[in-house]
């Protein structure tokens, strides 16, 4: 993936065909209350659909603040930057759901991420912008979760 960058080197970058697949293929593991459940690109997932439908949800997104720009950062900074994260979610009434990224290939660390239902598109888009992230996964009722650039891709 991209190359490691000491805190608050390098320029944001528009997202690279390499970066895309790598989030194309990432596995997303949801800690729902009653049992965690993988997400995968363009793949329904029924558990989350039964979920979001149980719970009244229609949309979800599931978004990190680590790792701007697939640029790797040392942990502090990493930690810090999901706890504004978190921050403004909670401000902003959403429920939070631990998530975590993970690299099938083992190449790119693990990314804690929190997976919001409820959240409208537009506004994770928004607000994974202000945190330099590249994507977001985002799902509609139909449990398909979708990767969506953010501005910051382009």
């Amino acid at each position: 993936m991209a190359a490691k960058i000491a805190p608050g080197e390098g320029n944001i970058q528009p997202m690279t065909p390499e970066l895309r697949e790598s989030f194309r293929n990432a596995r997303y593991e949801v800690r729902l209350p009653a049992e965690a459940v993988d997400l995968a690109v363009d793949r329904r997932c029924e558990p989350l659909g039964e979920w979001l439908r149980a719970n009244g949800y229609s949309c979800a997104a599931l978004m990190t603040a680590h790792n701007p720009a697939g640029m790797q950062r040392c942990d502090a900074l990493n930690t810090a930057s999901q706890a504004m994260l978190e921050a403004r979610l909670v401000q902003g009434g959403y429920t939070l759901i631990q998530a975590t990224a993970f690299d099938p290939s083992g190449g790119w660390p693990p990314e804690p991420s929190l997976f919001i239902p409820g959240i409208a598109q537009a506004d994770a888009i928004t607000l994974a912008s202000e945190f330099g992230q590249l994507a977001i996964l985002w799902s509609a009722a139909d449990a398909i979760p979708r990767l969506v650039e953010t501005d910051q891709a382009r």
